[in-house]
């Protein structure tokens, strides 16, 4: 049971971490592309 519990939270955390990997990498190629387009660039 606790076995199947941590291999569980190890896909979830791997999950997350592939998820805003990949929105980091969005977000590199907007701001270059769009100078403008991020959060940081409307301020």
């Amino acid at each position: 049971m606790r076995r199947e519990f941590s291999k569980k939270a190890c896909l979830y955390v791997a999950i997350r971490f592939e998820v805003s990997k990949v929105l980091l990498c969005l977000l590199l190629v907007g701001t270059m592309l769009y100078p403008g387009f991020t959060v940081g660039g409307c301020f």
